[in-house]
């Protein structure tokens, strides 16, 4: 064998471990591509066979590469193969990187996952999310698919997520911003019943007496919150001694009861009472309502919005809000108001520390439910100033809550079966 003849095979050696460098190269940016498609985009099957094969095609070219390395090593008989393995690597590796950039093209145009949205109806999209057969509402989602949480503190603001309740049902929740102006209070710090008690300011060597109140900062959170605020505090977290009556929607409560006893009537009845006055204290219960969305505040006390019908858009459908309250420290009341707080986190699944809005699927899947409580009017969403309703539950439902009459505290809540 001629010294040209070497100089051959050298060159074409050391082209072919060039070639196979970059066939590895190649794999691992197409490796790349195909994951940042798989999460972000939505892969068409003329990208995955473009995928594929340049994958097949480089495999290829580092098979051929290890072949004709290994004869030309071991031999250097050039003739004997003609160097039909360096050809068929050559051939392999170009048709490798054709389908790599083909499949790059074509990822450029593929729709982005969370930018696909169908200009008709979002009822013309509806995905599975469970393989099971159940095909009630919070069984679907609608749209594209979205992530899954274990717990709703994990669902930013403004987030939407399918979350998996303790009565093992899967839900759509989205979480949305409170009104900027809904503060339930702020609460005299009083030590042993806020974790927080030593951060407070002091001066001149006592503590400031008062402070902005915080979810979740109180003893037994965030699953047997005490209630830590201040405002009617004896009519919030004591259940009412007095009769019961049974309604049979919210409708019905609001048109027998609160319509009856006008909201501007009442800051003089109140009359800066702690306690229940007369006209509140009873107990209810609406044998069928429909839980929209709600809120933790900072007082402990959970804000939950219910409506008259499943359909928040009906312009009929009549809202109020009925509250699940922080617990009293003592008294009668604290167990039988401990259980409602844990029938309450078995229909939403958690308790949770965020601010803001939970609701079911924007409204649109509301959960049906039977819910009892003493009645209460909420002195503090109403605006003295303006002798209207101040800040009062979620700014979608803003002008459809027309009354702060509610139940508080709530002392039974169940889930009805559809």
């Amino acid at each position: 064998m001629t010294a040209e003849e070497i100089k051959a095979i050298e060159i074409r050696v050391d082209l072919s471990k060039q070639l196979f460098g970059a066939a590895l190269t190649l794999m691992g940016f197409q490796s790349a591509l195909l994951l940042f498609v798989l999460e972000k985009k939505e892969g068409q099957w003329y990208f995955y066979l473009a995928a594929l094969l340049a994958f097949i095609f480089l495999i290829l070219s580092i098979i051929f590469s290890g072949i004709g390395i290994d004869n030309e090593a071991a031999k250097l008989e050039l003739k004997k193969i003609k160097n039909k393995a360096f050809d068929w690597q050559v051939l392999t590796v170009l048709l490798g990187i054709v389908l790599f950039v083909g499949s790059v093209g074509v990822s450029l145009f593929l729709p982005d996952k969370f930018e696909k949205k169908s200009n008709k109806s979002r009822c013309c999209e509806i995905e599975k999310i469970s393989a099971a057969s159940d095909t009630s509402a919070n069984e679907k989602t609608r749209g594209l698919p979205l992530d899954t949480i274990k717990n709703l503190d994990e669902l930013p603001i403004n987030g939407k997520a399918v979350y998996k309740s303790r009565s093992g049902k899967k839900r759509i929740i989205n979480h949305k911003p409170a009104p900027n102006d809904e503060k339930e209070e702020t609460s005299f710090i009083t030590p042993g019943n806020h974790k927080n008690y030593a951060e407070a300011s002091f001066s001149l060597g006592f503590p400031d007496p008062r402070r902005d109140n915080a979810n979740c900062d109180a003893v037994g959170c965030p699953d047997h919150c005490n209630f830590d605020g201040v405002k009617r505090k004896d009519a919030k977290t004591v259940i009412s001694p007095g009769e019961k009556k049974t309604y049979k929607t919210v409708n019905d409560f609001l048109v027998k009861f609160a319509d009856k006893h006008p909201d501007a009537d009442m800051p003089a009845i109140i009359n800066g009472s702690n306690g229940r006055v007369s006209l509140e204290d009873f107990n209810a219960t609406i044998t069928k309502a429909w839980l929209f969305c709600f809120a933790k505040e900072t007082d402990e006390d959970y804000h939950l919005v219910i409506g008259n019908v499943k359909d928040i858009k009906d312009p009929d459908n009549r809202f109020m809000i009925v509250e699940i309250s922080g617990l009293p420290k003592s008294g009668s009341s604290r167990s039988v108001l401990s259980k409602a707080q844990d029938d309450f986190f078995n229909i939403v699944g958690d308790p949770v520390c965020n601010s803001g809005y939970y609701w079911f699927d924007d409204g649109n899947d509301p959960v049906p439910i039977t819910v009892s409580g003493s009645i209460y009017w909420d002195t503090e969403h109403w605006s003295k100033k303006k002798q209207t309703i101040g800040a009062h539950g979620p700014t979608e439902l803003k002008d459809r809550l027309t009354t702060v009459w509610e139940f508080h505290p709530i002392s039974n809540i169940q889930e009805l079966k559809q």
